[in-house]
């Protein structure tokens, strides 16, 4: 009895087996290669099968209605003619809003921003991109209205500020943008337009524009030749002061880089203390993808690499040191920024 059993079951199976091929030859006959039959089963008991739309999903579907030209209800719905040119008339009308807007913004900002991705929908924010500082989102109502990138503002306050101050507050702000770092003691400040005499502490006298100096962050032209940004020397040299350490780096008094080869690949550190055998990295926030000023998906224009790429990166760097016996202190750009304000 089992055997009749297991016969009568098999030669079911097989007869819906090959009414399946049957209904898919048919239904592509139909239908073309518009739908995913793999997910069809044909039984005697089911009134309804498992059809896959390849642009809405999986719907179900008798077999017969199904090879009667029915098929997917959205793609049905979507080859309206109303629904067609309704759509197609929207994508249009976004796609010439997009260029007027594209044009007038061209008109007020110049060539100062790229609007590659800018798409103008209502009044929903656009990713605009800077071609100093980066992506930012801003209303294209606020765009037109002269507002731009935040951080190229903030450059031009400085600038019509400076037009404006005394020797004492060219002095005082110029200690707040570079800290300890310069002797203003011989400086004498009279306009915008003329150069200051400033002392490194490290490289001795030199001539600078006050306004690169004060609203820029430009300094010794000796320290700026070793490659190495102004604030990363601060941070640097205040960890000398504070611990009393011998750290070896660019722009210090031994003016020059360490670096450490592990695995075929070269490290070179930002500084580096023999003595403690401690690793010092300061980290640019767009360089190194800090997710606290940018958002994960903004993309680096120079390394193309999105801003949590270059987090997992300086991560993964740090953990290698690590691993390697070093200790490792760091500081993002942003956070030393707050400090110091």
């Amino acid at each position: 009895m089992g055997e009749l059993t297991s016969k009568s079951t098999n030669g079911n199976r097989q007869q819906q087996m090959i009414k399946l091929e049957s209904f898919i030859e048919k239904a592509k006959q139909k239908h073309g290669d518009k739908y995913d039959y793999s997910k069809s089963v044909m039984n005697g008991m089911i009134r309804h099968i498992i059809i896959g739309c390849k642009l809405h999903g999986d719907f179900n579907q008798s077999p017969t209605n199904h090879l009667n030209t029915s098929g997917c209800n959205k793609c049905s719905i979507a080859s309206r003619p109303h629904v067609r040119s309704q759509a197609a008339r929207t994508d249009i009308n976004k796609s010439k809003i997009t260029e007027e807007f594209i044009v007038k913004a061209k008109e007020i900002h110049g060539d100062m921003y790229d609007y590659s991705k800018v798409i103008i929908n209502g009044k929903e924010k656009i990713t605009i991109i800077c071609k100093i500082h980066g992506e930012f989102s801003q209303s294209p109502t606020n765009h037109l209205k002269e507002h731009g990138c935040r951080d190229c503002g903030k450059i031009k306050s400085s600038q019509c500020l400076i037009q404006r101050l005394t020797c004492e507050e060219f002095i005082a702000r110029s200690k707040e943008k570079h800290g300890d770092i310069y002797d203003y003691s011989n400086t004498n400040y009279i306009t915008s337009s003329e150069k200051v005499k400033i002392r490194c502490k490290l490289h001795g006298e030199f001539e600078a524009d006050p306004r690169k100096h004060y609203a820029l962050g430009y300094g010794c032209p000796i320290c700026t030749g070793c490659g190495v940004s102004f604030i990363q020397l601060e941070w640097l040299r205040h960890i000398e002061e504070i611990t009393g350490n011998d750290i070896i780096y660019k722009g210090g008094k031994h003016n020059r880089e360490e670096s450490f080869r592990f695995n075929n690949k070269l490290y070179r550190v930002d500084g580096y203390c023999k003595e403690t055998n401690t690793i010092y990295e300061f980290l640019g926030c767009w360089y190194h993808g800090c997710l606290n000023c940018r958002k994960e998906d903004t993309v680096h224009p120079w390394s193309n690499k999105t801003m949590k790429q270059l987090y997992q990166e300086s991560i993964d760097r740090k953990t290698i040191l690590e691993q390697n016996g070093f200790t490792v202190i760091y500081m993002w750009e942003c956070e030393w920024a707050k400090r110091n304000k």
